[in-house]
């Protein structure tokens, strides 16, 4: 049996893992839009033809201009220890996040349950009763930061903290190290 080569760190060097996870967020981002019903997703079922109707007569629509808004970047040397993650996206999708809009206001919105990726936090959406809540977002940017702390547990042997920050209105940054 041939002996098997031993590597001294087999991991990949942090800013190429960010690279990676940068590229999968964004991808987990569209994955969870689709799964909390997200525009261009169907909200509820009828919408796609009150959202033609609304366009045809010029009234308010959902463009789907958002869902495709999203980007990033990793910039930094994670050498000198100094490495970030930005992420861009239309600022308006925060409310969809949270479930507000038109007249409903984030204390309406009921977000008592814990959100997941693999079901629609809210089945039957009904914005006028609280249940409007859509999360996408910023469990994707949370999920992300455990990612980043596990693998600087995994890679370098400590434990690190890795914290989600609003740089501007459209902008998420997420210091790595």
């Amino acid at each position: 049996m041939p002996k098997r080569k031993v590597y001294e760190n087999p991991m990949w060097p942090l800013k190429k893992a960010a690279s990676t996870f940068k590229i999968q967020t964004l991808q987990n981002i569209q994955t969870n839009m689709m799964t909390q019903a997200v525009w261009p997703t169907e909200v509820y079922h009828g919408y796609r033809a009150i959202n033609e109707y609304r366009k045809e007569t010029g009234g308010w629509y959902s463009t789907g201009e958002g869902a495709r808004s999203f980007s990033g970047s990793v910039n930094g040397d994670d050498k000198v220890g100094n490495l970030e993650m930005h992420f861009w996206f239309n600022d308006y999708l925060r409310y969809a996040d949270i479930g507000v809009g038109g007249k409903t206001e984030a204390d309406d919105v009921n977000r008592s349950r814990k959100a997941t990726f693999r079901q629609r936090y809210t089945p039957k959406w009904a914005r006028s009763e609280g249940r409007s809540h859509r999360p996408f977002l910023m469990m994707t940017f949370n999920s992300l930061a455990r990612r980043l702390e596990n693998y600087a547990l995994d890679f370098y042997g400590y434990e690190g903290q890795f914290r989600v920050l609003e740089a501007l209105p459209e902008e998420i940054v997420v210091p790595v190290f």
